[in-house]
């Protein structure tokens, strides 16, 4: 499945071989675990065999080629699409985004850094949190990862936070039982390789989440998190791969944001495809315990927190 248009240049040969380079994965290599990779799914009576096969390499190569790994995370992946409703109606919805501007929220570099790498910009609009809807949010934040995994090839992804508009009142609207299931999603579950995590304008709100996300990560993870300042971000990357107002030569963060919300919201049928690969049959008993995005309507918030 092909999105019209991408929010970010294509991909050359050159960045490709980049990134099997810096992956240290030969093209024989991925191509024998896809061909074994696609042989499994044959195998297994739950899983669909016809999944997109460059989401079936990125998985292969968020995993530097491990077919038992590769498995692992698919499987993962499937159970998750099938189980949270955050994978379920992705066409974009302009209700959703008019009282609060989630399309604001998301950027993604157009280009790759020297090393093979992309960045994933993420802001919380300093709108009136009122409106604000936690799942929506999420929803919006996941299907802007699938862009990646459907049509990226990345060594590894920077994701950089800029908090400056996330408050104690935002904070108190977030839903605990949703961080948590994305939070594991992200971190255990998704191919996506996060080379650092950067917090820019950090808040005790943030720290209150990303303490959350913690207790998800490896403990290789939480050593690349790091808070950093607007300045320190153009010292550490091409300006090219930065909106304008982060020091980069790039459109603005709205413009950039607003980029890729547009093909989204153009794109209905990719967005209709990509809440798929889901469970064609039960999962087997021996399975059942390997992963649960259950319930999600569990009525926690962080209304009873102290944030300072």
């Amino acid at each position: 499945m092909s999105l019209s248009k991408l929010p970010f240049e294509n991909i050359t040969e050159d960045v490709v071989e980049l990134v099997y380079k810096e992956l240290r994965i030969e093209v024989e290599k991925l191509e024998n675990s896809l061909k074994l990779v696609k042989e499994w799914l044959k195998c297994e009576s739950h899983l669909p065999n016809d999944v997109d096969e460059v989401l079936l390499k990125n998985f292969i190569l968020g995993s530097k080629g491990n077919v038992e790994r590769t498995k692992e995370k698919l499987e993962k992946y499937i159970i998750a699409k099938t189980k949270m409703a955050i994978f379920s109606d992705r066409i974009i919805k302009d209700k959703d985004f008019a009282l609060y501007p989630i399309q604001k929220c998301i950027y993604i570099s157009p280009k790759h850094t020297a090393d093979g790498n992309r960045i994933f910009l993420c802001k919380i609009s300093s709108h009136d949190p009122t409106h604000f809807n936690h799942f929506v949010t999420t929803k919006y934040y996941c299907l802007c990862l699938d862009v990646l995994l459907y049509h990226d090839i990345s060594a590894g992804y920077h994701f950089v936070y800029d908090a400056s508009g996330l408050t104690p009142t935002l904070l108190s609207k977030l839903n605990l039982r949703l961080l948590k299931d994305s939070s594991e999603l992200v971190y255990n579950v998704s191919p996506i390789r996060i080379k650092s995590i950067q917090i820019v304008n950090n808040s005790a709100a943030m720290s209150t989440i990303m303490n959350i996300g913690k207790l998800f990560m490896s403990e290789k993870l939480k050593s690349r998190i790091s808070t950093i300042t607007v300045e320190d971000l153009s010292k550490m990357y091409p300006k090219s791969c930065l909106p304008l107002e982060y020091g980069g030569t790039d459109v603005n963060i709205d413009n950039g944001a607003k980029r890729l919300f547009e093909i989204l919201r153009e794109n209905k049928d990719w967005c209709l495809k990509s809440e798929e690969p889901k469970l064609i049959g039960p999962i087997p008993e021996d399975k059942k315990n390997l992963y649960s995005f259950d319930d999600l309507s569990m009525e926690g918030s962080f209304r009873k927190l102290n944030v300072d």
